[in-house]
């Protein structure tokens, strides 16, 4: 089964699950595919009901993750703090689902200084309850806000789409 075909209870219940996961790499690339597919059904709420199916598959416009986030981001419907740390994050599994070094984890200097640099988790560390020296938390924070923010912004699109055309030009 595709991720895109995944409903958003399933998605929510993998980024609830990623804090059960016994391997950072599969925290990792599981976290971001979530986030990935859900970038994917904010463009489709957001969109021409009728996009062409190729858009999002093999070497269509909008087939790889990069694309996808640029996209949100170009339509004003991702803030650039956003799409910074989608991209971070992009890269974070990349680096994991890449490597051929099996010991790969969080703490690991090349991971934990991206997991650094997301701004997201910021939001939330003011608060004493959210704050953690633990990278893997701050991944599994930055998923979990990424989540929220991309589950909102789909069911607005979709809200918005189901106002008529003639309502919504006035």
């Amino acid at each position: 089964m595709e991720m895109s075909d995944l409903s958003i209870n399933k998605l929510q219940t993998i980024i609830y699950n990623l804090g059960e996961e016994k391997s950072d790499r599969a925290c990792a690339v599981l976290g971001f595919a979530t986030l990935d597919a859900l970038v994917e059904r904010v463009l489709r709420a957001w969109l021409h009901p009728n996009i062409p199916e190729e858009l999002f598959e093999g070497s269509g416009a909008l087939s790889t993750s990069i694309a996808k986030i640029d996209m949100a981001y170009s339509l004003g419907l991702i803030s650039e703090n956003e799409r910074r740390d989608l991209h971070l994050l992009r890269k974070i599994r990349n680096e994991f689902a890449h490597a051929f070094d099996h010991d790969l984890v969080f703490s690991t200097p090349a991971i934990s200084n991206r997991l650094s640099a997301l701004s997201l988790p910021a939001l939330l560390e003011t608060n004493p309850a959210f704050r953690s020296s633990d990278p893997r938390y701050r991944f599994y924070l930055s998923v979990g806000i990424l989540s929220t923010v991309l589950s909102d912004l789909r069911l607005r699109g979709a809200t918005h789409r189901a106002i008529p055309d003639e309502i919504r030009a006035t």
